[in-house]
């Protein structure tokens, strides 16, 4: 065998392992934001179209994860979704299909960020578009949620 070959086949079999490195690392850390998301979040901070949000009553709303659906919870009125994250863009994505309402069959394409026991999701409330960075500007929400257990 000569050298460029053992350098070619030495190479090759480096990205095979580096491959199967990454595909086995990669459903852990999908499953890390699954198993991050669950549980109560309550609304601490929340802005839209550019202007923070300061009515009392935002605080009362809940997001509540459990397994693959997330209800969001206001004034009893309860709104449930099944969502997937999308662990491989950037920011982080996640889509709730929302199972029932007005909107029922709908999908709200958001994304999504953790620091610490924070959570912190932004969508386009007129269009459920997924935006490309946490802004408050012209129909877009964002909102800031703080764990409460599980």
């Amino acid at each position: 065998m000569t050298r460029h070959k053992a350098i070619f086949i030495g190479s090759g079999l480096l990205l095979a392992v580096g491959l199967i490195a990454f595909l086995v690392w990669l459903p852990g850390q999908n499953g890390n934001d699954t198993d991050k998301l669950q549980g109560r979040w309550r609304l601490v901070a929340q802005a839209a179209d550019g202007q923070p949000e300061t009515t009392t009553n935002l605080k009362e709303l809940l997001f509540v994860v459990e397994d693959d659906r997330a209800t969001i919870i206001h004034d009893d009125e309860p709104i449930e979704t099944t969502y997937t994250l999308g662990m491989t863009k950037r920011p982080r994505t996640i889509d709730m299909m929302i199972l029932d309402g007005p909107d029922q069959g709908r999908t709200i394409e958001a994304i999504y960020s953790f620091d610490g026991d924070n959570l912190k999701l932004c969508w386009n409330e007129d269009t459920f578009e997924r935006p490309s960075e946490f802004q408050s500007k012209q129909h877009l929400v964002v909102s800031t949620f703080k764990r409460q257990g599980l």
